[in-house]
């Protein structure tokens, strides 16, 4: 597509960040709050999160016992949430619910929809709940008449309705095809006052019933093509069923004439070394199916993308085209990205890079602006995270905070611990020409550049500030805070609330960009693939985020010696578990950690761990190094070391 300059404002109104877990989904309603769906590390239950439009936690509830996924989120005019859940029963068997949730997050029902594994819900304005998804032969119980009575291999795509009493009023299979590795499925849902159904899919193969006159685009692509049908009242017929450019419908909203606003995600096709960019097709059906109008192809690299329902559509993603223009001011850091793209022409409005770990989902928030649902990937820190953040429409340009992280790392963070050097990321934060902080009488200021921050309105030392970053200490005695509210005032103008939960540890090895540590030698050089450890001698490294040291020294200062890390500690290396025909298989071998506590003479807070190598440890090769962890509090921190068997 093209892409013209961007011409809209949108700033950060909050952002909230929840360690350990995994974002999954988000919805939001006309009133500007948000319905989060996510996942505890190393847990398979999923839990429900509401925010009010501050960001504020409304309630906080796991749907259904054991629940291994919820989906097809709707939010009515009343604040009640619809959506699908899977359960694990006591026979162990897999059953799909419809739940339903009040304002408050009580649960008002889960109806049981056995053999169906749904993927799209809406609601009718009398409360009836329409379905649709695959469904599984012999499981699924269609209804009398119903169009298809049977589905043409062991699964199919269906479409059921339940009235507000959880009854069925219909259940219908649709004629849609898998071939071979293709599997059909339902993929949207929507209804009209008159309480026709208007059912979007895949279908692979070539002999989908299309009904006369209506649009057919050309079939069979390698990722499935897509459908949709509008199913009649009853779900006895068709009143049409037309193939659709593009892989499977994400949306489709019809208008009070019977006209059909769609979204259509492209498949992405590898053949060969080939795969086809992720895409969504923008469009109008007319009423009668016959006509598709206004279509707009918009590339998404890694991302989703849904219409705000004031004719522009709201992209995010993990990869941000390098041709997408930034809008004035905007964050300029990071690879993920959101847009605002005008669907007539496909313009984009507002561009803005976010942080590494957003761009996971993307909705309107009722007021004109969006909410941005971002997912931390477990394999980069170690740590899940999800990060939610609201932007909404500005006449100028503030102070923006997009995110915060750990200054020994680069990831996004999940938390923040008492005494952890905290880079704080975004827009208009402090001076356009970079202040370095320097200690008068000891102690780091808590003003730089016409720059302040605080957390829960305390005042943090400050060791630099920029329009783009400022590096901040958090104050110790933010300790028994469950959540830490963090603010910047920038030449008397403030920023947006970023919410980040309290940790008693957030660990991070100081290292540089390929992730070799920053550390000593144990004659005190620096430890470098030239100047390596040996085996057997004593390596000094240093943590961020290690929490609390006793007795707590003063924030901004510089550390005296004696105060000693509160939580436990461990460090370990790659070491030799087993020698099998010849070849090593490494493991970790734990090491002997000599000194634990502050750094004389360098911020309190900097933790320096002190250890000794084992005659085990597997001597550095490649450009990577050996590795090393260092556990605080039960939380992991990573590097490596160069290390020599000499």
């Amino acid at each position: 597509m093209l892409f013209l300059a961007a011409s809209l404002l949108f700033l950060p109104h909050y952002e909230v960040t929840r360690a350990s877990e995994t974002g999954i989904s988000l919805a939001t309603d006309a009133k500007g709050y948000a319905y989060v769906i996510t996942r505890v590390a190393g847990a398979e239950t999923e839990f429900l999160s509401k925010f009010d439009p501050d960001g504020n936690l409304v309630y906080r509830v796991a749907p259904i016992s054991n629940m291994q996924w919820f989906s097809g989120t709707f939010v009515d005019n009343a604040g009640d949430l619809y959506g699908v859940a899977m359960g694990m029963p006591a026979a162990g068997l897999a059953e799909s619910y419809v739940t339903k949730i009040d304002p408050a997050g009580n649960v008002i029902f889960a109806f049981p929809v056995p053999g169906t594994y749904p993927n799209a819900l809406s609601v009718g304005a009398d409360g009836s709940i329409y379905l649709t998804g695959t469904a599984v032969s012999g499981a699924f119980q269609t209804t009398p008449g119903a169009w298809l009575k049977s589905a043409a291999e062991g699964e199919g795509v269906f479409a059921m309705k339940l009235n507000a009493a959880g009854q069925v009023a219909y259940a219908t299979y649709l004629p849609a095809q898998s071939v071979g590795n293709g599997a059909a499925g339902g993929t949207a849902i929507a209804v009209d006052a008159a309480g026709n159904a208007y059912v979007g899919g895949t279908t692979f193969g070539s002999n989908f019933p299309t009904t006369s006159g209506a649009y057919q685009a050309p079939c069979c692509a390698p990722g499935g093509t897509a459908f949709l049908i509008k199913l009649n009242p009853a779900g006895s017929a068709a009143i049409y069923a037309a193939l659709l450019p593009g892989g499977s419908p994400t949306g489709a909203v019809p208008d009070a004439a019977g006209n059909v606003a769609l979204t259509v995600a492209v498949a992405s096709v590898t053949s060969g070394n080939q795969m086809t960019v992720p895409a969504v097709i923008t469009g109008q059906l007319s009423a009668d199916g016959s006509e598709l109008s206004s279509l707009v192809t918009t590339s998404y690299p890694g991302g989703m993308a849904v219409p705000d329902g004031q004719g522009n559509l709201l992209v995010s993603g993990q990869y941000a085209p390098t041709e997408l223009p930034l809008s004035e001011g905007a964050f300029s850091n990071g690879t993920n990205f959101a847009a605002v793209i005008r669907m007539a022409d496909g313009a984009v409005q507002f561009a803005t890079l976010l942080p590494n770990g957003a761009g996971g989902g993307i909705a309107p928030d009722g007021s004109g602006g969006f909410v941005v649902l971002g997912s931390e990937d477990p394999g980069l820190s170690a740590r899940a995270m999800a990060m939610l953040t609201r932007f909404t429409p500005a006449a100028q340009q503030q102070p923006v905070i997009l995110g915060m992280a750990n200054a020994a790392g680069s990831w996004v963070s999940e938390g923040l611990a008492p005494g952890e050097i905290l880079g704080i990321y975004g827009s208009s934060l402090g001076p356009r020409q970079a202040v370095q902080g320097e200690y008068q009488n000891g102690t780091l200021p808590t003003a730089l550049g016409g720059t302040e921050v605080m957390f829960n309105g305390r005042p943090a030392p400050l060791l630099w500030a920029s329009s783009g970053q400022v590096n901040a200490v958090v104050p110790f005695d933010i300790n028994g805070d469950t959540t830490a509210n963090v603010q910047i005032r920038a030449n008397g103008a403030i920023s947006n609330v970023a919410q980040l939960p309290v940790l008693p540890a957030d660990p991070g090895i100081f290292a540089n960009s390929a992730g070799l540590a920053l550390a000593l030698n144990q004659d005190g050089s620096i430890n470098t693939q030239q100047n390596p450890a040996a085996i057997g001698s004593i390596v000094t490294v240093f943590v961020n985020g290690a929490g609390l040291q006793t007795p707590t020294p003063a924030d901004g200062t510089r550390a005296p010696f004696g105060p000693r890390l509160a939580a436990p500690l461990a460090a370990s290396v790659q070491g030799l578990s087993q020698v099998y025909a010849g070849d090593y298989w490494p493991t970790l071998e734990n090491c002997k950690v000599l000194y634990a506590g502050a750094a004389p003479g360098e911020i309190a807070g900097l933790l320096q761990v002190n250890f000794g190598l084992g005659t085990n440890v597997i001597p550095s090769s490649g450009p990577y190094g050996t590795p090393i962890q260092v556990v605080v509090g039960g939380l992991l921190a990573s590097a490596s070391l160069w290390v020599s068997s000499q």
